[in-house]
């Protein structure tokens, strides 16, 4: 009789007794990118009578976000009901997440409701939900029900508001999140002031953008501040402020990476930055970053939107892997040049 072959991380770990490691394989499985073997762990854990506690659900709520399973989710959300977790504000927490990444507001919000406890997570799990759906009116109200019954926004509450609210385009409503986290307090941490700066340049302002880039403290600045004024100078074809901006990041000891690589490249669009775009290529096959797919698929485009199209066919012939973005990029190509 032949024996199907047990997955490496399954087989390790079928004999676990303890809930701690049946907890720590589960976790490095929905990590790892496993959500649908951490959800088998799960089933083999109830079928070896290891009971989850308040540790194990929210991986498994992690792992059904990845999945994007609504009956799923619903399947761990009763698991927990029957446990004696139900009530534990972390787990609870988890659950609303869950259905919020599930694309299930309603659902979330119930669950919202109903929680004995509402800490500052559970509060920024709604609101970033009901903002990337769009709800803004329901978004102003929960804000302002979060304050009233003592919680204070965090920098994840503004960050997630920032970036629910990009979708609309609107340099009113990012100036008035920025207005709210200067009133909280909150304006000095880095990560909000980046997603300022790139709030900024995709509603179409880069003078606020560079404002808030150059308020950020020298000491305090990081590769994503750089990156997202390279960014949105991108945004706007300005490839050489992109240039610039690279070249003081770089004398400041600043190592470039990927996003940083195709930022630059993405704002060489005309024929006379053809030779920065290939001084980037240059650069960038030096980071090792030209064996990324991504990249290829940039410079493919940035080539062919700078007028070479024969140095983007020949990038285009060497590519091993092709996705339908490399196919449309050269197709583009040869469109523009009427070919």
């Amino acid at each position: 009789m032949v024996k199907h072959p047990v997955t490496p991380l399954l087989n390790q770990f079928l004999n676990f007794s303890t809930i701690s490691q049946w907890n720590s394989s589960i976790r490095e499985a929905v990590n790892h990118g496993y959500a649908h073997k951490a959800l088998t762990l799960f089933r083999q854990m109830k079928q070896n009578g290891v009971e989850p506690n308040n540790w194990t659900f929210p991986f498994l709520a992690k792992a059904c976000t990845k999945v994007s399973n609504f009956k799923c989710s619903q399947i761990i959300h009763s698991h927990v009901m029957k446990s004696p977790f139900w009530s534990d504000v972390f787990v609870q927490t988890a659950m609303v997440d869950m259905y919020v990444k599930c694309n299930q507001l309603d659902d979330a919000y119930n669950l919202f409701v109903r929680k004995s406890m509402r800490d500052v997570a559970s509060w920024n799990a709604i609101l970033h939900g009901f903002a990337q759906s769009g709800f803004l009116d329901t978004v102003s109200h929960l804000l302002h029900d979060m304050r009233f019954s003592g919680i204070q926004p965090d920098s994840v509450t503004v960050m997630g508001l920032t970036r629910g609210v990009l979708h609309t385009k609107s340099l009113k409503l990012v100036k008035s999140l920025h207005s709210f986290a200067i009133q909280i307090g909150i304006d000095v941490d880095v990560l909000v002031a980046n997603t300022w700066i790139a709030a900024y340049a995709k509603c179409g302002d880069l003078g606020l953008a560079e404002v808030v880039f150059n308020e950020i403290d020298i000491v305090t600045r990081t590769v994503v501040s750089w990156n997202s004024m390279i960014a949105g100078c991108a945004n706007f074809a300005n490839f050489f402020g992109a240039v610039n901006y690279y070249k003081c990041m770089l004398q400041e000891g600043f190592r470039p990476d990927l996003s940083t690589i195709v930022s630059l490249l993405s704002s060489c669009v005309q024929p006379e930055a053809l030779f920065q775009g290939m001084l980037i290529h240059s650069h960038g096959i030096k980071l090792g970053c030209d064996l990324y797919i991504c990249v290829v698929n940039t410079l493919v485009s940035m080539y062919s939107k700078c007028g070479d199209v024969d140095s983007a066919r020949f990038l285009f012939d060497s590519m091993s892997d092709r996705t339908c973005v490399s196919w449309t990029v050269m197709i583009s190509g040869y469109a523009e040049k009427g070919i």
